[in-house]
């Protein structure tokens, strides 16, 4: 991962062997692949050149060549598939921009996609021209969220992570998550339909005192009063 804008990656990796774009996933975040000794070798330059460089835990070289032993039989099964057009636009983060409605296409677009590099900041910009402006992130952590910060910046939008903190309860981030896109105004409901169905609470009496915190009170508390 390179902290610079990809015309500056582009521009210094020129003259490097076996190394190009995988990601483009925001103004400042570039993601390289290649061979591992092409990596370690652009990773010396590219610091000593002045560039922040983040070796990543990646267990292959996706949207490089060294895929392309997996991009064959995945071509055969997208091809055995039987596709319809969108019927809402869903955007391509090999193109950036919406699923055609040729299927043929469609299909061509998914094929290569193992192997061509993922244009993430493309996708949210066109998105964002498109009129979208409420960017939601499914999945662990909030990654895809920080980007879409970074990749529109000070511009009209908000960006919500569904599960954003793996230390936290999962389900109560869900939870307001969803309350912070309801306030926003989406039509949310049924969000939770594995509910248990909890039974009644038996008639308040007055002889029920609920007992809480706020029922005690200490004696330097009371001297207070």
């Amino acid at each position: 991962a390179v902290e610079a804008s990809q015309e500056q990656v582009q521009k210094a990796i020129a003259n490097m062997p076996g190394v190009r774009i995988a990601n483009v996933n925001s103004n400042k975040q570039i993601i390289l692949g290649g061979s591992t000794l092409a990596i370690q070798t652009a990773n010396q330059q590219l610091k000593a050149l002045g560039f922040t460089v983040i070796p990543l835990p990646i267990s292959a070289a996706f949207h490089t060549e060294f895929v392309k032993h997996a991009q064959k039989p995945f071509a055969d099964f997208i091809e055995r598939q039987k596709f319809n057009r969108p019927l809402i636009p869903v955007y391509s983060n090999t193109t950036g921009n919406t699923f055609p409605d040729d299927l043929n296409a469609l299909k061509f677009i998914l094929e290569e996609q193992i192997m061509k590099p993922v244009l993430f900041k493309n996708q949210i910009e066109n998105i964002y021209k498109a009129g979208g402006r409420v960017f939601v992130e499914f999945g662990p952590k909030g990654v895809l969220t920080k980007l879409v910060g970074n990749i529109l910046e000070d511009k009209e939008h908000i960006a919500i992570a569904i599960n954003p903190n793996a230390k936290k309860d999962s389900d109560l981030q869900f939870r307001q998550a969803v309350i912070q896109l309801r306030v926003l105004g989406l039509p949310l409901t049924n969000v939770d339909p594995y509910q248990k169905e909890m039974p009644a609470l038996p008639a308040v009496s007055k002889m029920n005192v609920k007992l809480s915190g706020n029922n005690y009170v200490s004696e330097p508390t009371k001297k207070a009063y």
